[in-house]
């Protein structure tokens, strides 16, 4: 039986997987899409969209309560937890079936199934297998589950069970300090659940620069999160109240116990049922699938973009590097992704914004560089909005005197971080910044605040 042929299949239908199918179907390239699970992947379904529904409600309820400050009595405001979700599950329907209809196309074909490859260039679908002259893998990443005692003898949520919760926990320990760990933590502390943080590293937001993770634990700690790093968990454990768990810091032994308990310690690539190997697709050590500068993996004509490369796990990220690999793949370009440009934002109270280059790296890359950095406790905006918390730190490189990062903690700081992602993009130094006008009185304003520190 002849094989049906596509010019271009996509597999993953989430932000990376749905950019390069509607690019290759609409300039007339015969594509396939294949995904057995929602349109949209992790960013509408669980990520992206229902994380930042659920953190503008609590923040609007934690502002609520501090009406008074600005002369505004609200009595007896009250939280309903589950009109709460029940909005968030609403915005992520509404969503999907838009992406439905966006993928009405007579070059698309979208097929709800599994895939796995069957050699180098053909797909096992179902009872089928369809053959492609070139073929993009976008199947994302999936929660890790660290091998720790005790934990598979107890209930836990990973980040993608958040959405299933049918009441606010009165407690919440959450093992990990990344971005996911630290926005479920706004959510829960701004909504009255008693939240714990524990992380094995040093710092929380390790990815950010030293100072601002520095800031955001103070200012968490001082909201009521109680925040542990450097420590490593012995032992998980069922009690009274839900967990116990046990760990280990510079102090000696501890544990604490909450009702629930999640695990945010950061997500593996989905390439398990895949079978890759039929494929001549090569992996690197932590699971990733390998990719050369212009994205393609070890099989010339198979590309991965997004989480599952390992690269960036940001959906923005991924959405370029799809627009990328389809360009390269169908249009024989040869355009590569620069991921220092590429801008990023923990939706924490206040956001964080970065990009590019941290002090550390600059450190470690041996680069001669300056800081530059500000307060926003100066702004009369931050006087204005009833939070001075915040500050904005620049490296930049004194050979060139070019920027080379930005990291911003504040009040729409990941607003304000598109600032310096033009900035970087247009290869720019620290001269410009001395020309731009804010208007007044903005957050914005910060800029002009920026002053030598090193």
């Amino acid at each position: 039986m002849k094989k049906e042929e596509y010019e271009l299949i996509v597999i993953g239908a989430g932000t990376a997987g749905l950019t390069a199918a509607l690019y290759s179907s609409s300039n007339n390239f015969k594509t396939a899409l294949i995904d057995y699970n929602e349109l949209g992947g992790v960013c509408l379904n669980t990520g992206c969209i229902p994380t930042k529904a659920m953190l503008y409600a609590s923040y609007l309820y934690h502002l609520s309560k501090e009406m008074n400050k600005f002369g505004i009595n609200i009595p007896n405001v009250k939280m309903d937890f589950n009109k709460v979700m029940k909005r968030v599950k609403e915005i992520i329907l509404d969503s999907r079936k838009a992406l439905e209809f966006s993928i009405k196309n007579r070059n698309l074909t979208y097929f709800k199934e599994k895939a796995s490859f069957n050699s180098k260039n053909e797909i096992k679908i179902g009872n089928k297998i369809i053959r492609g002259k070139k073929i993009i893998i976008c199947t994302g990443a999936k929660p890790k589950v660290p091998p720790i005692k005790g934990l598979n003898e107890v209930k836990y949520l990973l980040s993608d069970d958040i959405l299933e919760l049918k009441s606010l926990p009165k407690s919440l320990i959450i093992i990990g300090g990344g971005y996911i760990s630290l926005e479920f933590s706004t959510f829960f502390n701004d909504l009255g659940t008693k939240v714990y943080i524990l992380e094995v590293l040093d710092r929380i937001i390790a990815n950010a620069d030293k100072d601002i993770s520095i800031a955001l634990r103070e200012y968490y700690i001082n909201d009521g999160v109680d925040i542990q790093t450097s420590i490593t968990i012995s032992d998980i454990s069922k009690s009274e109240l839900g967990v116990k768990v046990t760990y280990n810091n510079k102090i000696g032994k501890n544990s604490i116990e909450a009702e629930k308990l999640l695990v945010a310690t950061g997500r593996v690539p989905n390439t398990f049922s895949l079978n890759l190997e039929s494929a001549g697709i090569g992996k690197e050590k932590n699971g990733a699938i390998k990719v050369n500068d212009f994205l393609q993996t070890t099989n010339s004509i198979v590309y991965a973009v997004g989480d599952v490369n390992g690269k960036s796990l940001l959906a923005h990220a991924a959405k370029k590097e799809a627009l990328i690999a389809v360009k390269n793949a169908l249009e024989n370009k040869k355009e590569k992704m620069d991921y220092l440009k590429v801008p990023w934002a923990v939706f924490t109270y206040p956001p964080i914004g970065g990009i590019g280059s941290t002090e550390e790296d600059a450190i470690t890359k041996k680069i001669n560089y300056g800081v530059l950095k500000a307060d926003f406790k100066k702004l009369g905006k931050s006087k204005i909005l009833g939070d001075r918390r915040g500050l904005i730190k620049v490296i930049y490189n004194k050979i060139n005197n070019k920027i080379i990062g930005c990291f911003i903690i504040g009040d729409k700081s990941d607003e304000l971080i598109h600032e310096f992602a033009a900035l970087i993009t247009a290869d720019a130094d620290i001269s410009i910044l001395k020309k731009i006008i804010h208007i007044h009185p903005t957050l914005a304003e910060v800029v002009e605040e920026l002053r030598e520190e090193k």
